[in-house]
């Protein structure tokens, strides 16, 4: 089913590097720009209210998709709470509950 026209919706789409004590863990900045839809994407996501975002995460080093929020935490909008929770369903037998990245972390503008 195609979408009508003139339907437009909001969306965060992305990629991410993870760097640990100064040694890149894992990153798919290098499928930045290349077509999204295909899985070329690492954060995907929409609003679900005024000052929250919530959408899918790869977590790579695991190879598995998660449930990640992003939490305006104060009205100057220099703070962001980031969280990735395991996504409801089952699971396949070896699923691998823990994450490679950190799960909360408060993000600071600078």
């Amino acid at each position: 089913m195609k979408p009508p026209a003139n339907f437009f919706f909001e969306e965060i789409v992305g990629w991410h590097k993870y760097v640990k004590n100064g040694i890149i863990q894992e990153t798919f900045l290098q499928y930045a720009g290349l077509p999204f839809d295909i899985g070329h994407a690492t954060i995907l996501g929409g609003p679900k209210s005024e000052n929250e975002l919530y959408g899918s995460f790869q977590d790579i080093t695991k190879n598995k998709l998660c449930d990640l929020y992003l939490i305006m935490i104060n009205n100057n909008q220099t703070e962001l709470k980031w969280q990735l929770r395991n996504s409801m369903g089952i699971k396949p037998q070896g699923y691998q509950w823990s994450f490679s990245l950190p799960i909360d972390l408060t993000l600071i503008r600078q």
